[in-house]
């Protein structure tokens, strides 16, 4: 077939054209945009699953380190972390961060009760193998620590151990007990065995099975009572 002049003029063009239309599309990066999956709302902060989910795309769930309290137990946690960053020791403000704000339309933490227990619940499910916290003998019984916290920890089974660090330490390997495995050993006729003493009551068993020992003291005690008052 012969080509008219016309259409001869046209081949330099059209061969610009190729590499364009034949280029392979880019590959999308784990961060780029092409594949955010989805946003989050600052209410699904509130959600520990959304949470959750979110960090199973972004955070390694190995090294996580817990503290019981804001002004004593949070500085020696950062201060760990910090010394051991290569290591990938992380604590609750490493992992809910200014990136976290922005995956979640400006969530803080910091800012709302609702958000902070929402994470709190979040990392001790997500967690995985051997945890850290420090300052649990210093803990309040109304902490995020002993009401969100460690019951999550001790539910998971990912979990492996759950060591409570002596105060202002950077060794990963100085700890005083493991509430994940340390409590098995509870003797529950312990009195002295409170809700912050470690490891003793760190699942609970010590004190489910002491207060019915005196629920049965009790009704003992009102039956003999009772059949004082009887005789006399």
């Amino acid at each position: 077939m012969i080509l008219s002049t016309a259409a001869l003029s046209l081949v330099p063009f059209l061969s610009l054209l190729t590499p364009i239309f034949a280029a392979p599309a880019p590959t999308a990066t784990k961060n780029s945009p092409a594949t955010l999956v989805k946003r989050y709302s600052a209410d699904d902060a509130t959600d520990p699953a959304k949470v959750k989910e979110w960090m199973g795309e972004n955070i390694d769930p190995e090294n996580f380190v817990f503290y019981s309290d804001s002004s004593v137990g949070a500085p020696m946690a950062k201060a760990f972390c910090d010394a051991n960053d290569e290591g990938g020791y992380k604590y609750f403000w490493y992992i809910f961060d200014d990136q976290f704000s922005q995956d979640f339309g400006g969530a803080d933490p910091n800012a709302d009760t609702e958000i902070a227990k929402s994470c709190s619940q979040a990392m001790g499910e997500y967690a995985k193998g051997d945890t850290r916290v420090f300052n649990h003998a210093g803990a309040s019984s109304t902490s995020f620590w002993l009401t969100i916290e460690l019951p999550a920890l001790q539910s998971n089974s990912d979990v492996t151990a759950i060591f409570t660090m002596k105060d202002s330490t950077t060794d990963p390997d100085d700890h005083d007990s493991d509430l994940k495995n340390d409590a098995a050993n509870c003797d529950c006729n312990e009195d002295s065995c409170t809700a912050t003493s470690a490891p003793c009551c760190a699942n609970g068993s010590c004190t489910g099975k002491r207060e019915a020992v005196r629920s049965l003291e009790t009704v003992f005690k009102r039956a003999l009572a009772g059949a004082g008052n009887l005789i006399v």
